[in-house]
């Protein structure tokens, strides 16, 4: 007598029926959604908006991350090389007293400002 596919290679085919399947009705869900066509609209205008809004908000939050990036970096090379010359550690050091204002900003720029009145002090 023989025996017939085991259990495992047919729950594997199911699985593969499954996966294909699922994948079909992936795509006619993306066909249905664009074709507008004889009055079928699947996303309503309110939908439609609510996507570009929240598409607008990524947007903004991702050039956020990008300016906030641009400013680290360029402080952080401003600050370097007015670490290496007195000139320059002496003007850095007065237009951050001049424009930074905020205790709190104060408080945490202390230690910078103090590296850079020992560099100035070098051209002394």
């Amino acid at each position: 007598m023989r025996s017939g596919p085991s259990l495992t290679r047919r729950l594997r085919r199911i699985g593969e029926h499954l996966r294909d399947n699922r994948t079909l009705l992936h795509r006619l869900n993306s066909l249905i959604i664009r074709t507008t066509g004889e009055g079928i609209k699947v996303k309503t205008l309110q939908q439609q908006i609510a996507s570009a809004e929240s598409k607008l908000a990524r947007l903004r939050t991702k050039k956020k991350a990008s300016d906030t990036r641009v400013k680290i970096v360029v402080g952080a090379v401003v600050a370097k090389a007015a670490l290496e010359s007195p000139q320059a550690a002496a003007k850095l050091a007065a237009l951050l007293r001049e424009r930074v204002t905020r205790d709190l900003d104060v408080k945490e720029l202390q230690p910078l400002l103090s590296d850079l009145d020992v560099k100035a002090a070098q051209n002394e």
